[in-house]
Formats: C-alpha cells, structure tokens, sequence
C-alpha cells in the first residue's frame, strides 16, 4: 500500500513539473512577443514623428537608419526619432521595415523561431485608411 502511494504521489509530481514547466515557458515567449510589441510601437511612434517633420515616411532603401541619421535630401529631419536600441526585437534579431503600396509601412519582428515571413511573426502595420 506505501508503495503504490508513493508511486502515485511520484507520478503527480512529474505530471505537475511537466505543466509547471511548459506554463512557464508558454509564459517566458509571450512575455517576450510582449515586448517585441512594444518596441514595434516605439519604433512605429519615431516613424510619424519622421513623418511629421518630412511629410513622408522613410523609404525602404533608407530604411529605420531615417530615424537616426538623415537621409541624403531631407532638409527638415529633426532627429533622431528614437533609440536604437529599438532596432532590435525582444530575441536580439534586426526589425525589418517596409513601405506598403497604400502609402503606410510596416515593421517585422522574426519572432521566437528566428524566421522572417512565418506564422510566429510579430508584425505592426500602418496602412492608412
């Protein structure tokens, strides 16, 4: 009878780890699309106020170096229009940054797999209306 109680206590114990464990880690990665969230915003945030000052959005051969450095023609640039430490996503990968067709962009973050263009991707998007 002691056996088999220590068996099943034993057993319930490595069950309760393992859903602590992926609780945990389930945890931990959407704390960090969390942050990468943030940092799109913070960037998204510095491109109107580029966009305020320029009347236009950063190309996408200039990219978010617009932000911090001024691109080669502008003459109002007034940056920069936020830390480069937002350059980064919540996983140390590079933000990608795009202009859309309808006059908008878009910011990418890898996400958690490291790829761009897959489903874990964390993305922000400003396409006017």
């Amino acid at each position: 009878m002691r056996t088999r109680l220590v068996v099943i206590l034993g057993l319930l114990g490595i069950v309760a780890a393992a859903l602590f464990g992926k609780f945990y880690m389930n945890s931990s990665a959407q704390k960090q699309v969390e942050g990468t969230r943030k940092i799109l915003e913070q960037l998204a945030e510095g491109i109107q106020q580029y966009k305020l000052h320029n009347y236009n959005y950063p190309t996408a051969e200039v990219g978010l170096d617009a932000l911090f450095h001024a691109p080669e023609g502008v003459r109002m640039w007034r940056g920069p229009y936020t830390d480069e430490k937002f350059l980064k996503d919540s996983w140390g990968q590079d933000i990608k940054y795009k202009t859309t067709d309808s006059y908008g962009f878009q910011l990418q973050s890898q996400g958690p797999d490291g790829k761009f263009d897959t489903e874990d991707d964390v993305i922000l998007s400003n396409i006017p209306s």
